[in-house]
């Protein structure tokens, strides 16, 4: 009603899952308003939600669909490919783990490389505002103590896409 009577576009989306991470439903807040009580259990339209550049969103859910076990054939192949990603992981967090130990011990950056075949670079300088480092580096190399002369510090850290860098933080400026 509220729409026709303000000439406004009503859209119907394709299901949504509690987890969906694009599209429209990547905006936490969308998400969170269409699994809210009042959506869902009460039947009622969401609260006006802004979306920023003029664009603003109303929802209400046409049909709730309750979650059910699916069957093992239907999911197998996601089930390998998670398991697939998590043992891959684990092993480079270990081969991390083992070059971070290698570091702390006294081998440099250019011998395990080297030796292992891992691409590496030098960042002199760097900043808190570094573009050329993913965001998790900058992080975790500014969250790292300050080296005492000398000295070395070595860490790692994973990135959401699944990535280990292992960083030597060398001077503190």
């Amino acid at each position: 009603g509220p729409a026709r009577e303000l000439k406004l576009e009503v859209a119907r989306s394709e299901p949504v899952a509690r987890d969906q991470a694009d599209g429209l439903f990547a905006a936490p807040a969308l998400l969170s308003a269409a699994f809210s009580e009042e959506v869902i259990d009460q039947g009622h339209n969401s609260e006006v939600i802004e979306l920023g550049e003029d664009k603003f969103v109303v929802l209400r859910a046409h049909k709730h669909n309750s979650p059910q076990v699916r069957a093992l054939a239907e999911v197998r192949e996601e089930i390998v490919t998670i398991l697939r990603d998590q043992a891959a992981r684990a092993l480079a967090v270990a081969e991390a783990e083992r070059l971070v130990g290698e570091l702390a011990a006294g081998a440099t950056v250019e011998q395990l490389a080297g030796s292992g075949g891992y691409e590496w670079r030098a960042e002199p300088g760097a900043s808190r505002r570094n573009t050329t480092l993913p965001g998790e580096v900058v992080g975790l190399a500014f969250e790292m103590p300050a080296p005492a002369q000398g000295q070395i510090l070595a860490d790692f850290v994973l990135t959401p896409a699944g990535d280990v860098q292992v960083i030597t933080l060398e001077r503190v400026n």
